[in-house]
């Protein structure tokens, strides 16, 4: 799925859509992180949380290969089907979280993220499924998690901006 990438260059996806998500953000005010509806009924502090979310559980999932535990993935209980009905639970989960948590997680979790490619081999990104522990590279599961991610959700942020006249 992945063929055209490498390790620098899913560093530097990470990087690029991460400078975009940081530079879209920069736009708003500490109000509007909180108070303006972006994307269905999501402030850009509720899609931080979710990103955020999804950081941690790439980080859970690649702690659980590396140590032969098979990884509950998307979660337990939850099947890919059930996406939607697992981000709400966690969306009204992190809804009162205050910005600078919601903020500070995300930049934690994302350097986490970062680092776990950074220490992985190519083989162990883009070969291994961790003697059938997963059922793809992982590298499946990091874009996913991060540049992909992230750039689903800027663009949808930006078109909200859009549409609502700012920025």
């Amino acid at each position: 799925m992945h063929a055209e990438l490498d390790k620098p260059k899913l560093l530097a996806l990470i990087a690029a859509e991460r400078d975009f998500l940081d530079r879209t953000l920069a736009i708003l005010t500490d109000e509007q992180m909180t108070m303006l509806v972006t994307e269905g009924d999501w402030t850009p502090k509720d899609m931080l949380c979710h990103l955020t979310r999804w950081l941690n559980r790439l980080l859970s999932w690649a702690a659980d290969a590396e140590g032969g535990v098979q990884p509950a993935i998307p979660e337990s209980g939850y099947a890919w089907r059930d996406m939607d009905a697992l981000n709400d639970v966690y969306t009204e989960q992190d809804r009162d979280a205050p910005l600078e948590r919601a903020r500070a997680g995300f930049a934690a979790a994302h350097t986490q993220a970062v680092a776990l490619v950074e220490r992985m081999s190519e083989n162990g990104l883009f070969v291994s499924t961790y003697g059938g522990l997963l059922r793809e590279p992982i590298v499946d599961l990091v874009v996913g998690c991060t540049n992909e991610h992230y750039a689903y959700h800027v663009k949808n942020l930006r078109e909200a901006l859009t549409a609502q006249g700012i920025g």
